[in-house]
């Protein structure tokens, strides 16, 4: 199987295209004043997106996930610490697994 260059050309194009959207994005927003209504409406939408990609993972990880999610959420209701909430929620299905 070979890869035709114009192809290639393209497909490499339309990821430099959808780069530069989204770093264009998140550089005018930061350099754009917002009111405060739309800072409070924006600042759960992080969680909720990686609540929308995790959690129906973690169902489908049966048991062994529900316990690391019940980790997370313990651990982020308490110290709000979303990197230690990772590692932990991490290394809990990982010591499940094994």
């Amino acid at each position: 199987m070979t890869l035709d260059p114009t192809v290639v050309a393209v497909i490499m194009g339309m990821a430099a295209l959808t780069y530069l959207e989204r770093i264009g994005g998140v550089w005018v927003a930061g350099r754009v004043a917002q009111p405060e209504r739309v800072e409070r409406w924006l600042r759960p939408v992080p969680g909720a997106i990686l609540s929308s990609i995790v959690v129906p993972a973690a169902i489908a990880a049966d048991w062994r996930g529900l316990v690391a999610v019940a980790v997370v959420f313990c651990v982020m209701s308490r110290s709000g610490n979303v990197l230690l909430a990772a590692a932990l929620g991490t290394a809990v299905i990982a010591a499940l697994r094994w």
